[in-house]
């Protein structure tokens, strides 16, 4: 999971059998806003649904 600047320096694993990027919107941007708190906390939730997607996929994978 990567913001969306870092995933083109993201490395690649040889032998790995998928690479899944998650990119989410660095939330940063909202550091001393009033929104601040509810901006991170967005981006905790949606990694977490997306981290839950990913292993998902994983066990989908693993289990054919």
């Amino acid at each position: 999971m990567v913001c969306d600047d870092a995933n083109t320096a993201c490395p690649i694993m040889p032998g790995a059998a998928a690479r899944f990027t998650i990119p989410y919107d660095d939330p940063k941007r909202a550091d001393g806003t009033p929104h601040e708190a509810m901006v991170y906390n967005d981006c905790l939730a949606q990694m977490g649904r997306e981290l839950l997607w990913a292993m998902h996929q994983v066990r989908m994978r693993v289990s054919r």
